[in-house]
């Protein structure tokens, strides 16, 4: 079975760079892959290896992400402010 390569290219709006991500992480068999982004792009690319790759950069109102092997599935979450484009 081919597993998910995910890069993302979150890219900020404003000129200036947001945090880096470069991470690796061993996906056992069978595990679902969960992501949650609010802004910028996402592209996903299957591949012959047991893992999951995410590059990319963060939109600059982030607040950082969370990447965790957590029951069934595997989890990729960008942590944003509550009232990002709110009302």
């Amino acid at each position: 079975m081919k597993l998910l390569a995910l890069t993302l290219g979150l890219l900020p709006l404003m000129a200036m760079a947001g945090q880096t991500i470069n991470e690796q992480i061993d996906v056992p068999a069978n595990k679902r892959i969960f992501i949650e982004n609010q802004r910028g792009d996402v592209r996903i690319e299957g591949w012959d290896k047991p893992q999951l790759k995410i590059e990319g950069e963060l939109d600059d109102k982030a607040q950082g992400y969370r990447l965790e092997v957590e029951g069934s599935r595997v989890e990729f979450i960008v942590k944003m402010p509550r009232n990002l484009g709110g009302w």
